[in-house]
């Protein structure tokens, strides 16, 4: 999405981790919702990770690692983001609250109650344009939607080889091989409320230019047990 962003300015700390990521436009004014700040250890492991929301206020997730240096935790803002695309002249808000505007690009959300489980937060988006004239009517177009958030903490487990095995939201499966071969998630969406297991295959295809070899890869995503 171009949201007329033109200069990005990268700042790493002296282990050449990302730290901060300020996303300028041509006006010199700051696009709040590409902008992301990150602390870390001595060691490299991330402490806390910032996001902001429409207004600028910040939304910070702070991790916690094991001696193995797996993270085991992270806070998760009760924040539900959403960025699109509108008219420059409409007026665009998300459950009532205004949103930030950069040319057609707009960003905004609503506060989140995760504290008890995930959730599906649902997103009204309304753009109302003001036509020209005392009497014509604003036209008005609308959107509904549902944005998924985690419960915070939300936690991280792993198997014996350092293989992530669940997050917040989905569960991971790995071969003997240690590649990711499968997934589970559990919806509660609505009156949707079953187990969705998906099996991702990662499928190389050779080819030869010359006398050199190269590989591309895909993705085929497949019900268990389908075809």
């Amino acid at each position: 999405m171009d949201i007329n962003c033109k200069l990005l300015s990268w700042v790493g700390d002296v282990l050449l981790a990302l730290s901060t990521h300020y996303a300028l436009a041509a006006s010199e004014a700051l696009c709040l919702s590409p902008t992301f700040d990150y602390d870390y250890d001595p060691i490299g492991n991330r402490v806390s990770a910032t996001d902001y929301d429409e207004q600028g206020n910040a939304l910070v997730s702070s991790y916690s690692a094991n001696a193995l240096n797996q993270y085991t935790q992270r806070t998760v803002p009760g924040y539900a983001a959403i960025r699109g695309e509108a008219a420059t002249n409409a007026t665009v808000t998300v459950n009532e609250r205004p949103t930030f505007r950069q040319g057609a690009y707009f960003y905004g959300g609503d506060m989140a109650d995760n504290a008890a489980s995930n959730l599906w937060k649902e997103l009204e988006i309304y753009a109302a344009i003001n036509p020209p004239g005392t009497n014509t009517p604003d036209v008005v177009y609308a959107s509904t939607g549902t944005v998924f958030v985690a419960k915070t903490p939300e936690s991280f487990t792993y198997d014996a080889d350092g293989n992530m095995t669940s997050d917040g939201r989905f569960h991971y499966y790995w071969n003997g091989e240690n590649h990711h071969d499968a997934e589970e998630c559990a919806e509660k969406k609505g009156v949707l409320d079953t187990i969705i297991r998906l099996q991702r295959r990662i499928e190389t295809a050779r080819y030869y230019l010359g006398r050199s070899p190269y590989s591309v890869s895909y993705l085929k995503t497949k019900p268990l047990g389908g075809e």
